[in-house]
């Protein structure tokens, strides 16, 4: 026999009998007697006493009240109001009934008395029992320790969502770490010397290029000092063969020595040269330019290879190297050493960790209860927005720690990323403020959505806004002066610079321009906040979901 060809009360049964079948430690039945004969009804409700006296938890909605007389608590709930609740004993004394259904009758008509009297509150809770604390405006600590528990609950049940909120902040800080921003190493290049085909340090090696020019080789000197920085170097025997390999794109660029370089680099280190003199001295360089990052890097390490070659070569002369030199000095200020870009691009990239995940965690759970109606039902009874928002506050605030210790764990001592140790608390607590930011905008986003897919554009969205705004592409030095002076009053931005400021320059708490990033951070906070304030104030239809239009 199948379910389709049973009776509704069988139905019934067969509906409570598989609700009892994994022994639930907590249960929530609507309606299990309806249908049923009353023998059946007093043979469950027998049952449901016996597993409530072992221990368990049982939640009923009925319309048979004088079977509600077995429960320890009983609440009437008449036009979406509670209007009574106490234990049945307790509920027919006070209402001088003889049944429990002459209880709920006088608190009916109670209530529609009230409709037309001037009783005050303080009258009609004495009435309904337990119903003075409802009508106060008071946080409680109950309700917020409720409502936390259901929120963890939630969150630990939902394995997928767990495992992302932490496991994904470390994956991606870890990906962060091993793709972006260090320098370029091994790429590509041909190599191409009409000098000298075959090379060998005896060319060079305690030889003056000055005083022997013809059995110095210097192109060989540049080739091994290239090759101890880049393994993929790629010789040719001609041009025509290496412009094939780089128009090919087998190759990133192309160096070309010519047939007398190394004596006429000497030429040309006199006071007269000749204009063959300067041109075949040079080494020709021919790039691939659709990458413009590579392109830089390339002139670069090219650059910094004959800085290096030519100060081995003066010193083989007992000629001073400053007197070839490039005549400009860099020194670099600040405790800490920043060698490449993902150490300038970590404070814009731990910033927006510390602002998103909270944000979207905040936006999921709300979204959630939003969506599920439990927002709707929890405020009718009687929870306040300030108790639910504290209790995402205080679950966020926790994982925001466990995720904000995974983040700067990975990218400070296991990547080693230059932070000054200085102001690790400084930072810290930086950090936390930027993730109630992400908190509240999150709230926010929630409020203003009416669907998931209307809160993942808005998150997205603003995701890669502020990853273009915060200097984590590129510095915002680079932008249009109307967007930078903007620029610098925006959140993430600020918050970055503050995280630098910390990090990169070492700066102090007393430091003005930390100073101004802490306070600015703190305001943007109160800015997130306000309107969270607001919606829950005057406009509450926002957490509620709103009904489909036929």
């Amino acid at each position: 026999m199948t379910q389709r060809n049973l009776f509704g009360g069988e139905k019934r049964r067969l509906s409570f009998g598989v609700a009892l079948f994994h022994d639930p430690k907590i249960m929530i039945l609507d309606e299990p007697t309806v249908g049923m004969d009353p023998v059946m009804r007093q043979s469950i409700w027998n049952h449901l006493v016996e597993l409530s006296l072992g221990g368990k938890t049982i939640v009923i909605t009925t319309h048979y009240v004088e079977e509600a007389i077995k429960a320890n608590m009983v609440g009437f709930m008449r036009n979406g109001v509670l209007v009574g609740e106490d234990s049945p004993n307790s509920l027919i004394l006070k209402q001088n009934s003889l049944t429990l259904e002459e209880a709920f009758l006088s608190l009916c008509c109670v209530q529609e008395s009230e409709r037309f009297s001037n009783k005050s509150k303080h009258e009609y809770s004495e009435i309904l029992p337990f119903t003075k604390n409802r009508l106060k405006n008071s946080f409680s600590w109950r309700r917020f320790r409720a409502l936390t528990y259901k929120n963890a609950s939630l969150l630990y049940k939902d394995h997928t969502f767990l495992f992302f909120t932490f496991v994904l902040p470390l994956v991606q800080t870890i990906v962060y770490n091993l793709c972006v921003g260090h320098n370029i190493q091994n790429a590509k290049l041909g190599v191409v010397n009409d000098e000298i085909k075959n090379c060998s340090t005896d060319l060079y090696q305690q030889k003056c290029f000055l005083n022997d020019p013809s059995n110095t080789k210097l192109s060989c000197m540049f080739i091994d000092h290239l090759r101890a920085s880049n393994s993929y170097l790629i010789d040719y025997q001609s041009l025509n063969s290496g412009n094939a390999a780089l128009n090919a794109r087998f190759i990133w660029g192309l160096i070309y020595f010519t047939s007398n370089y190394t004596m006429t680099l000497k030429n040309r280190l006199n006071i007269f040269v000749n204009s063959y003199d300067i041109d075949y001295s040079s080494v020709k360089i021919t790039l691939d330019a659709s990458n413009y990052i590579m392109k830089l890097k390339i002139k670069d390490d090219i650059t910094s290879t004959f800085v290096k070659t030519l100060k081995e070569a003066t010193k083989y002369c007992n000629i001073s190297e400053k007197s070839y030199s490039y005549p400009i000095s860099i020194q670099s200020i600040g405790n800490v050493k920043v060698t490449e870009f993902i150490h300038s691009a970590s404070p814009g990239f731990i910033v927006l960790l510390a602002f998103y995940f909270p944000m979207i965690l905040s936006t999921g759970l709300l979204l959630s209860e939003k969506d599920e109606g439990i927002m709707s039902r929890i405020m009718v009874a009687g929870v306040q927005f300030l108790e639910f928002v504290v209790s995402i506050i205080f679950l966020q605030t926790i994982v925001h720690i466990i995720q904000s210790s995974i983040e700067i764990f990975i990218m400070y001592f296991m990547f080693n990323n230059p932070i000054s140790p200085d102001n690790f608390w400084t930072f810290a607590v930086t950090i936390m403020i930027i993730g109630y930011q992400g908190m509240f905008a999150g709230i926010l986003v929630a409020a203003v959505s009416k669907n998931y897919t209307m809160a993942t554009h808005i998150n997205m969205g603003t995701n890669v806004l502020f990853s273009c705004l915060c200097g984590l592409i590129w510095p915002m030095e680079s932008a249009h002066p109307v967007l930078k002076a903007f620029n610098r009053f925006l959140p993430i931005s600020i918050a970055s610079e503050t995280i630098g400021n910390l990090t990169l320059k070492g700066w102090p708490l007393h430091h003005p321009l930390v100073l101004r990033g802490l306070v600015l951070t703190i305001l943007w906070l109160i800015v997130f906040a306000v309107p969270v304030c607001f919606f829950s104030s005057f406009k509450k239809d926002a957490w509620l979901k709103s009904k489909s239009k036929l």
